[in-house]
């Protein structure tokens, strides 16, 4: 299976208030993100990332909040994404190699993968 999802925003307090998110901390937040992507993804599932991953700017939590989720993971680089973490994840081997964009085949249809709404795109016709 393959999912797609963007700005989970994973400790970010401020987003709970932004996007009246319903969770009373950053801890919860986080908890519940993970518990519901692995209740849903398994491990050979095949997940892209559009964006806004984490807010944290400690390496090495980045690296458990990764390692925590299952499936094969792309991340797309978003607004908020830190590209030296990103770039670190990516020398350690945890992740392919980040893009701001890219496009993938599936079931003879073209998806964009971006996280900025965009108007016009390759073969957007």
């Amino acid at each position: 299976m393959i999912y797609f999802t963007s700005d989970l925003h994973f400790g970010h307090e401020k987003i709970i208030s932004f996007c009246n998110r319903p969770f009373g901390c950053v801890k919860e937040m986080d908890d519940t993100l993970i518990a519901n992507w692995n209740a849903t993804v398994t491990k050979n599932d095949v997940v892209y990332i559009l964006g806004d991953f984490a807010f944290y700017k400690e390496q090495d939590k980045i690296e458990e909040l990764w390692n925590s989720l299952n499936g094969i993971k792309h991340w797309i680089i978003g607004n908020h994404d830190n590209n030296g973490q990103l770039n670190n994840l990516y020398k350690l081997g945890r992740i392919f190699k980040p893009k701001s964009y890219d496009e993938l085949k599936y079931n003879k249809r073209k998806f964009i993968l971006f996280h900025y709404p965009i108007e016009f795109w390759n073969k957007g016709y």
